[in-house]
């Protein structure tokens, strides 16, 4: 005869939290362990602060995470470079903490931009100029530059970004990669706030044309520019 079919209990929501509570008091505890014996600069007290955040970000409890991460960073580019894995992750992770806090806060957005250019000049120092991840990076440095007033210099980011997509993706008229548009319509945002309406004019013909031959001229994105 047939076994009879283990059935395991469902886990709720109340239990994993639990769980993670009694993970995060144990972890606590691990890390003033490893801070009085290691040192508080030691890479282990940042792998432990890491697996806080971690808990953290679960519980959408980003605005401890951020601190966190400030720590988690100082001791990673000190212990093990600035172009180390670990380093890099805890970078990028912090710059969208960053960034989703200056979305409920417009003070934020000026502590944002030294995050992705560090980012940046990380990509740069790797060689890794022509790649989506690194023209993304220009993409956010420059949104938050121009969330702090500092349009001109959103605009000259801007326009490396779109010089690397249109690098990246060669195009001609009937197939423009549709990123380019996202980019001239960002950059005609710009030079209208800087009040260049010519120059922002002539970005947003270009962002219409493009959603036309990528979308159609019936679509949302196209009637919106």
């Amino acid at each position: 005869s047939r076994s009879p079919r283990l059935r395991l209990p469902r886990l709720g929501k109340k239990h994993v939290l639990a769980q993670e509570a009694e993970a995060e008091r144990l972890l606590q505890g691990s890390l003033g362990v490893r801070k009085r014996y290691l040192g508080e600069k030691h890479v282990e007290v940042s792998n432990t602060i890491f697996e806080l955040i971690q808990i953290a970000v679960r519980q959408d409890r980003k605005g401890e995470a951020i601190p966190l991460l400030e720590e988690c960073l100082d001791i990673r580019a000190e212990a093990l470079g600035e172009n180390h894995p670990y380093t890099e992750e805890t970078l990028v992770l912090l710059s969208k903490l960053r960034e989703e806090a200056a979305m409920r806060d417009d003070t934020q957005w000026a502590l944002c931009v030294p995050l992705y250019e560090r980012i940046l000049a990380l990509r740069e120092s790797q060689g890794m100029e022509d790649r989506i991840d690194t023209m993304e990076v220009l993409d956010a440095l420059a949104g938050c530059l121009k969330e702090s007033g500092r349009e001109p210099e959103a605009i000259q980011y801007w326009e490396r970004a779109l010089a690397m997509t249109e690098r990246m993706f060669p195009h001609d008229a009937k197939h423009p990669h549709p990123r380019t548009a996202s980019l001239l319509n960002n950059l005609a945002v710009a030079h209208r706030q800087a009040g260049r309406d010519d120059k922002a004019l002539e970005l947003w013909r270009k962002d219409l044309a493009i959603c036309e031959a990528t979308v159609g001229s019936n679509h949302p994105d196209t009637a919106v520019t």
